[in-house]
């Protein structure tokens, strides 16, 4: 096996390389060495990998930005022999993406530019080299002892910088330690403010590509985000509340036939929340739960304003006082097939929302922790 992935330019992506590299192989050894390490990444390979966690080790660099607790916890409940990677700079990070399996007759090695995350391992475009190493082949026997000697010496040439991971290591012990992100916080991240080459950072569309996210679902458990959000140089103020599945028309307030009206309002369905979230209560109980609600016009329904910041396609495009609606009723045809129960209006955003070019995009709410009654939504 000797192949180049080109991960979002073709339709192989490095989640199934890995898994093929597992494959059809007595594997005796597994070593993987990454930059950045988040939840959704380890969720991806965590089946495969399962079977071989004993004969496993992982090095993962920290103190980065990017790798979060919620990824190393995954890690660590693996039973992997698991390592972080701590340079004491943030100006010089442990770097290598390197995926190694030994067999009894073969081994296969992979190097590139993926990380163990939902970005690395499917959604950004992503090279790397796949080569099978025969051991009757001295070349690619140096190259096997390069592969194991130099990692197998990391831990001994740097011991206070190559730390350990215990497997029964709890989040909230990861969480503690500033050098891991939190998956459950963002910040806002309006990245793009410059033109480049003469081009408004807002009009550059989407690339087509072929990478997609694994069938399975990843969910978001209560107020705790669960969806992968590696790409976050760092993080501050707005805590994850809600992520939605791909929009819609419907959802952008466009019409879905000649004789159809939009409605100029979102509304709150489940998206990608865990199972066991009611979402017909969730964002009345949990989420807008600190705004002031008043009688609307409609009994039994209520509504409020907030203050939404909105950044689309990496674009700051300020604030907004949006109107949030809810209908408390519980008898209603509505809530008893499940249907959403709170609506957001999108008002003076309307202009900026109603774009051809955010259909199948995905949107994330999150909350200000200082300020209960601002919001944050990211459209991409």
């Amino acid at each position: 096996m000797r192949k180049l992935i080109m991960q979002g330019l073709t339709a192989e992506a490095h989640r199934s390389a890995i898994e093929d590299m597992l494959t059809g192989i007595e594997v005796q050894q597994v070593l993987v060495s990454v930059a950045f390490a988040t939840g959704s990444g380890v969720r991806a390979i965590s089946s495969c990998l399962a079977p071989f966690a004993d004969r496993a080790t992982f090095l993962v660099g920290i103190r980065n930005g990017v790798t979060t607790a919620q990824g190393i916890y995954s890690l660590a409940k693996l039973g992997l022999n698991l390592w972080v990677v701590d340079t004491g700079s943030v100006g010089c990070i442990f770097h290598p993406k390197l995926y190694y399996v030994q067999g009894r007759n073969e081994a296969r090695l992979m190097v590139g530019s993926a990380n163990l995350t939902g970005g690395g391992l499917w959604n950004n475009i992503e090279a790397s080299y796949i080569d099978t190493l025969y051991y009757d082949n001295s070349d690619d026997c140096r190259m096997i002892s390069t592969v194991i000697d130099t990692f197998d010496d990391l831990q001994g040439s740097y011991p206070s910088n190559v730390l350990n991971v215990r497997n029964d290591v709890s989040l909230d012990e990861l969480l503690a330690d500033p050098r891991f992100v939190d998956e459950r916080s963002v910040r806002d991240d309006s990245i793009f403010s410059g033109v480049v080459a003469g081009t408004s950072p807002g009009s550059v569309p989407r690339m087509d590509l072929y990478s997609k996210p694994p069938s399975v679902a990843m969910p978001v458990q209560g107020m705790s985000s669960t969806i992968d959000y590696s790409q976050r140089a760092q993080f501050s103020e707005y805590v994850i509340s809600w992520v939605s599945r791909p929009l819609t028309p419907r959802d952008l307030s466009m019409p879905v036939a000649g004789t159809t009206n939009p409605t100029g309002s979102m509304g709150m369905k489940k998206g990608l929340m865990d199972e066991y979230v009611d979402h017909r209560h969730y964002f009345y109980d949990s989420v807008f739960n600190q705004l002031e609600w008043r009688g609307s016009r409609t009994p039994g329904k209520v509504e409020a304003l907030a203050i939404f910041h909105i950044v689309i396609k990496g674009v700051d495009r300020g604030d907004y006082f949006l109107t949030v609606n809810h209908d408390t009723r519980v008898d209603t045809p509505s809530y008893k097939q499940r249907n959403f129960m709170t609506q957001l209006h999108w008002g003076e955003a309307l202009p900026i929302i109603r774009d051809q070019d955010l259909l199948g995009r995905t949107m994330r709410l999150s909350r200000a922790t200082a300020n209960a009654t601002k919001f944050l939504i990211q459209i991409d």
